[in-house]
């Protein structure tokens, strides 16, 4: 699913709850912001650049196996609100595109 990098990045999402445990993360990134907001920090940017190999290396929607590709762009949208989540407990916005 992906190679080796989307095995990468699917690790790293993993680690943490599921997408529907958002409010967990909030409660309990609010605690490490607090204390060690350098730790979100840190996995926002293993994540991105985790994100950033995966997506260069993969094609997503170029993939022919239409499951394969609703499961990649999945894959992706968990990503970007792992990603937001994360963003939003230290308490700044993202911006659009870089």
């Amino acid at each position: 699913f992906g190679g080796r990098a989307g095995g990468r990045l699917f690790r790293r999402d993993s680690e943490e709850p599921d997408a529907g445990a958002g409010e967990i993360w909030r409660r309990g990134g609010e605690r490490l912001r607090g204390d060690r907001p350098h730790k979100i920090c840190a996995y926002i940017y293993e994540l991105a650049n985790a994100f950033n190999k995966f997506y260069h290396e993969t094609k997503i929607l170029g993939e022919e196996d239409e499951e394969k590709r609703a499961g990649l762009v999945g894959l992706l949208v968990l990503t970007k609100r792992v990603l937001e989540i994360c963003i939003e407990i230290l308490g700044f916005e993202a911006p659009e595109r870089m």
